[in-house]
């Protein structure tokens, strides 16, 4: 299950908010919050600025799309905010920003996926383990509506990614996919809601990665099944997140839909539904 997704989700702040929540006073607090969004960003979000600090979150997950098997688990998290000409981690998470202008941002996006060990799945029972991720590739961002006075921005998300595994023999890319999203952002009293609507589409090898049960593989409750390219599921998740003085925290809930997926006869698929929860908490050196 893809993990760096959701936190990014989850804690990607306005860097502003410090200053604000360090004058709660200030009448025109909730309107200076979304000045940092377009990429003229706020002072300190100029070239250099960076930030360091070190949390925990805990996370309550599917092992992956369509598995009925789930896993909690606490992990470190550390942050970081820097603000380069090319190199950004901030808000909008880690990226190389190829292209940018206060409308549309070419950058290069990534995302983490969590290994899987079979003898831990049930469906997956005797099959090979699924290693750890990484999808890497190009994302272009469309700010498609952006209001100053109510703090609030809505964003289109494009990216296209390879996917690798990084098993015993180094890394093997195992296919694309391209996840299309579309993004609220509201900045109300020094706390930040963000909701989200996202499908995602597959080619056949970054699908038969996680659903094709080669022959070998084929038992008296899982028969052979060659997975196809096509559409992989649509999510919609919602967060809710602050940043007081020195700490970060917040909740997210995400809803994962597989009824009309290419691959949900696949037998790797026990569950047409998944709902993933995590939280988080960080102190900012």
């Amino acid at each position: 299950m893809k993990i760096f997704g959701l936190f990014v989700f989850l804690f990607t702040f306005n860097v502003g908010q410090h200053a604000i929540a360090e004058d709660k006073t200030n009448a025109n607090s909730e309107q200076i919050d979304i000045e940092a969004t377009s990429n003229v960003e706020s002072d300190l979000e100029q070239e250099g600025i960076w930030e360091l600090g070190f949390g925990v979150g805990g996370l309550s997950i599917a092992h992956y799309i369509g598995a009925e098997d789930t896993r909690n688990i606490a992990i470190p998290i550390p942050y970081l905010k820097y603000q380069g000409k090319f190199l950004k981690a901030d808000r909008r998470g880690v990226r190389g920003v190829f292209w940018s202008n206060k409308a549309i941002e070419i950058n290069m996006s990534f995302d983490l996926l969590l290994p899987v060990k079979s003898a831990d799945n049930l469906a997956r029972a005797g099959m090979p383990d699924l290693d750890f991720g990484l999808e890497l590739g190009p994302a272009t961002v469309f700010i498609l509506y952006e209001d100053k006075l109510t703090s609030s921005r809505v964003s289109f998300n494009w990216p296209v990614r390879a996917a690798f595994a990084f098993t015993s023999d180094g890394p093997e890319q195992y296919g694309w996919i391209t996840s299309p999203k579309i993004q609220y952002q509201k900045y109300f009293s020094n706390w930040k809601w963000t909701s989200s609507f996202s499908i995602e589409y597959a080619n056949k090898e970054y699908q038969s990665y996680f659903y094709t049960v080669e022959r070998e593989f084929v038992t008296s409750t899982r028969r052979e099944y060659d997975a196809i390219s096509g559409f992989h599921d649509f999510s919609l998740q919602t967060s809710f997140s602050r940043r007081i003085d020195q700490w970060y925290f917040g909740a997210f809930i995400q809803y994962v839909d597989l009824n009309h997926a290419a691959n949900k006869n696949s037998p790797l698929v026990k569950s047409l539904t998944n709902v993933n929860l995590g939280s988080f908490l960080i102190w900012v050196f």
